[in-house]
């Protein structure tokens, strides 16, 4: 099992001077102001929010409390987290073990006794998935904003449907036209894997300009 999921490695090495290329394209930011809402203190009521919208019997990490634990006392654990958190942020650094994650083998489909089937997940701690989820919304206020029109998943408001809807018309299109055309799908398989996190979080950086999304 391991062998087959480990099958993709590290992701790609990537050249630095086409990275930097790219990189000089990407004309949107946030603005000074936005930069400030999206690295401001972490507070109670967003991480009480945060726990609110957990499954109370959700998988929980490595400390074996899930979310229902944290959502007995949720304003009280905002608090008390949001002390942590923010003292953490101004370090950079989470502590060690929340830095780890067990991982667990879902099966997606097919026969049980082929590994392929089967897709690896990692179990964070609530705390830390409550913090991932307060950056989380706060990001996506902006998303519209900084990701092209032409991208829907991933974005809220954005339909995927659009796109399937985007090539009906143009299968009708050129078909009225009577012009020769291909379409092309596209599915990397285990994609997560092959992000280029050193990458990414340059991108996120020129976007944003940094903070506690990227620190």
């Amino acid at each position: 099992m391991g062998d087959t999921n480990s099958s993709t490695g590290p992701p790609p090495s990537a050249n630095p001077d086409s990275q930097r290329e790219l990189l000089n394209t990407i004309d949107k930011r946030v603005t000074s102001e936005e930069q400030a809402l999206l690295n401001a203190t972490i507070s109670r009521d967003e991480l009480t929010d945060a726990l609110k919208h957990m499954k109370a019997n959700s998988a929980p990490g490595m400390d074996g409390l899930p979310a229902g634990f944290y959502r007995v006392a949720g304003k009280d654990f905002g608090k008390c987290l949001s002390t942590v958190f923010n003292f953490q942020l101004s370090r950079g650094e989470l502590l060690p073990f929340q830095r780890k994650s067990a991982v667990c083998m879902l099966h997606k489909k097919g026969l049980r006794d082929d590994p392929g089937n089967f897709r690896p997940i990692s179990l964070i701690g609530i705390d830390v998935k409550a913090l991932s989820k307060v950056l989380t919304y706060r990001l996506q206020t902006f998303l519209p904003q900084l990701i092209h029109g032409d991208q829907k998943t991933f974005v809220q408001g954005r339909p995927i449907h659009h796109h399937v809807r985007f090539m009906a018309d143009l299968q009708d299109l050129v078909t009225a036209r009577k012009e020769e055309a291909y379409a092309m799908f596209i599915d990397i398989e285990k994609v997560y894997d092959r992000v280029n996190w050193d990458y990414m979080f340059q991108v996120l950086d020129r976007m944003v300009c940094g903070g506690a999304l990227t620190d």
